[in-house]
């Protein structure tokens, strides 16, 4: 579809699914209700929206207006400011959209941080090799999808299994290897982005698919199991809001990084000449993309410096994936080590689940 049409495509085909599940559920599930003493905390909503969207608006426009520039700084400053009054009306509202008590202890906080770093580390991987795969390495859409199913064997493997180990009480244990893959493959991939070879790409991807399916349901049961008897749900949504969380905020900052390095390192490979402004740079990047060819600067050059400036897009892609998935590799490493090192208090040793 992304191939033959457009990208854009891609978000029609999950609609009918939807619809076929909303047809499904108002059939067979069973509809329950909050106590009526329960309010919906607006004030907590807007607050968290706000400062989230904020921070993501920031962090996205950084790359053309500059980290200093009133443009970033301003909604950066509110975005934090915001977020830190959702935290102080979240401590004293009677019925809060996010109960923040269970982070004071590590056996939430710990699964919900490896479930943020996760989710924007999965994101961020699937997201650029995606671009690297189609437009360094010339592969097409459609051989680049090939070549991802293989981040999907793990969940099918792993799952069943995950699913007893977590109930035998091994939660922490999983979440800590899972991190640990990821943390590997990320660096694995960094090494390969830099050599091209197509060949060991695809066992650092069937790596890579084994590392949500050993965190994401083992450390959702471990937040989940912090809250007691009703309360569970609320549990479940910790677990939720940690990945969007990650996926949101997580992602934005990787993209402001990442941005940042390829256009610096694309610009210190062109010819004093062939320099860019950062609106350049944005058209550029659609150009090189081919989704604008009607704003193609290339057109505007030479045969051979066309060349170099798409030689020195596809090494700034390179570098700046490098770097990105070094960092983000760096990050979930360290968060491995630290969540083994917590593991010997509280959190490694859980208790196994009661069978049913």
């Amino acid at each position: 579809m992304a191939q033959y049409g457009s990208w854009r495509w891609a978000f029609a085909a999950p609609v009918p699914v939807a619809a076929l599940v909303v047809v499904l559920a108002r059939r067979h599930l069973i509809e329950t209700r909050a106590p009526a003493t329960t309010s919906l905390d607006l004030m907590g909503c807007v607050l968290i929206a706000s400062g989230l969207a904020l921070l993501v608006f920031a962090c996205e426009r950084s790359s053309d207006w500059g980290l200093t520039s009133v443009g970033t700084l301003a909604p950066l400053t509110a975005g934090i400011a915001l977020l830190v009054a959702f935290v102080l009306a979240e401590r004293r509202a009677r019925s809060p959209l996010l109960d923040l008590r269970p982070l004071r202890g590590a056996t939430t906080s710990v699964p919900m941080a490896a479930l943020a770093l996760v989710q924007c580390a999965s994101l961020a991987l699937v997201l650029y090799m995606t671009l690297y795969l189609q437009h360094v390495l010339d592969l097409g859409a459609f051989r680049t999808g090939l070549l991802l199913l293989a981040t999907s064997v793990g969940t099918i493997i792993l799952s069943p299994l995950v699913g007893q180990l977590t109930e035998r009480g091994h939660g922490g244990r999983l979440v800590i290897t899972g991190m640990a893959t990821l943390g590997v493959c990320l660096l694995w991939l960094t090494v390969e982005v830099f050599d091209r070879r197509i060949i060991f790409l695809v066992p650092a991807l069937l790596l890579f698919g084994l590392a949500p399916p050993l965190v994401y349901p083992s450390a959702t049961t471990l937040v989940a199991d912090t809250a007691l008897g009703s309360a569970k749900g609320a549990g479940a949504g910790l677990a939720i809001q940690a990945r969007q969380v990650g996926a949101t905020l997580g992602l934005a900052l990787t993209n402001m990084l990442f941005t940042a390095i390829e256009w610096q390192k694309r610009n210190s490979l062109l010819k004093p000449g062939d320099a860019f402004t950062p609106e350049e740079q944005s058209a550029l990047d659609d150009a090189l993309t081919r989704e604008r060819l009607d704003t193609d600067l290339l057109a505007q050059l030479p045969g051979a410096s066309q060349d170099h400036v798409r030689g020195a897009a596809d090494e700034a892609f390179a570098t700046a994936i490098e770097i990105t998935f070094l960092t983000l590799g760096g990050i979930i490493l360290l968060g491995a080590l630290v969540a083994l090192t917590l593991q010997r208090g509280t959190i490694g040793r859980s208790t196994p689940r009661p069978s049913a």
